[in-house]
């Protein structure tokens, strides 16, 4: 699951869906893919409907599981923690998976892209080892546009 189309942005060849029914689930975990992205765009939504999407889609990709009789194995990406609905849209889909997760983990660092999250803020890596770190806001790179 990814709030925010930047993730699968990063991949190829992996269907992207942006609906989740129990049928649109059905038929991709029929295919043979090895994986396949749900954007739930979630990160624009207020924190309840958020939580809502997060439940929603995890009871429906446990019927689908049940259904085609295929296991799953989940991961929930977010973009920004500091803009998205963490943590509470990650329990709202356990608790729609009726299970926990095995683990949690928390990268806050876009490290390809050279962005660091820290202290509620995003920061540019300015130099190869971070030692000089200026607010995303301040930097010259808030007018990137790729």
């Amino acid at each position: 699951l990814d709030d925010d189309p930047t993730g699968s942005q990063t991949v190829r060849n992996i269907p992207v869906l942006t609906h989740w029914s129990v049928e649109a689930l059905n038929s991709e975990l029929k295919n043979n893919y090895p994986a396949f992205f749900i954007l739930t765009n979630s990160r624009s939504f207020l924190g309840t409907e958020a939580e809502q999407i997060g439940y929603e889609i995890g009871h429906n990709l446990s019927a689908s599981s049940r259904i085609c009789g295929r296991s799953i194995a989940v991961v929930s990406r977010g973009d920004s923690t500091l803009r998205g609905h963490f943590p509470a849209e990650v329990y709202s889909l356990e608790r729609g998976l009726n299970t926990d997760f095995d683990a949690w983990i928390l990268m806050p660092a876009l490290i390809d892209a050279g962005m660091l999250s820290k202290e509620n803020g995003s920061y540019p890596q300015v130099k190869p080892c971070m030692l000089k770190m200026e607010p995303l806001g301040t930097s010259p790179r808030i007018y990137e546009t790729g």
